[in-house]
């Protein structure tokens, strides 16, 4: 289990307030992940993910020059090489560098993930066939807010 808190804008006041409202989004997630707490604040988003750690130990949000990747679940189909080095969320941000969004349809397991690709601009959010993971998204005039949880949004 982990917790996801999202908000993205391209107004800088909106991402200014979102930011200093952090403590009552993380309130809302800490349980989900007790084990860390992450906060990343840029120009156009405020992204905080709260982990627990059940399988390997990957520091989320996952940013690079491609893609912002939140993660909550477990992906199965790497199960056997997860040690304290190598996680689902390695497997999950391979996949995805690989194969872009067409990695979701490969994924065994239970999952919520919330993707933003830099290049395309685009916002993918996916769960696991059941939805055993939750995952809710408000989006406005000029935002979208992603979360584990109704509150959160």
């Amino acid at each position: 289990m982990c917790g996801i808190s999202v908000f993205f804008s391209t107004d800088n006041d909106l991402i200014q307030n979102a930011f200093s409202k952090k403590e009552k989004s993380i309130n809302t997630i800490q349980q989900r992940g007790p084990d860390d707490t992450v906060i990343i604040n840029d120009k156009d988003s405020v992204s905080i993910h709260t982990h627990l750690r059940i399988t390997g130990d990957c520091q989320q949000p996952v940013v690079n020059d491609n893609f912002l990747l939140l993660f909550n679940g477990e992906i199965y189909n790497d199960y056997e090489k997860y040690d304290s080095k190598y996680s689902d969320t390695h497997y999950l941000t391979q996949q995805i560098q690989n194969f872009g969004e067409g990695a979701f349809k490969k994924l065994d397991g239970e999952f919520a993930i919330c993707l933003r690709e830099f290049k395309t601009n685009t916002l993918i959010l996916a769960t696991d066939p059941f939805g055993t993971k939750p995952l809710y998204y408000q989006i406005g005039k000029n935002f979208v807010i992603v979360g584990s949880y109704e509150s959160t949004v």
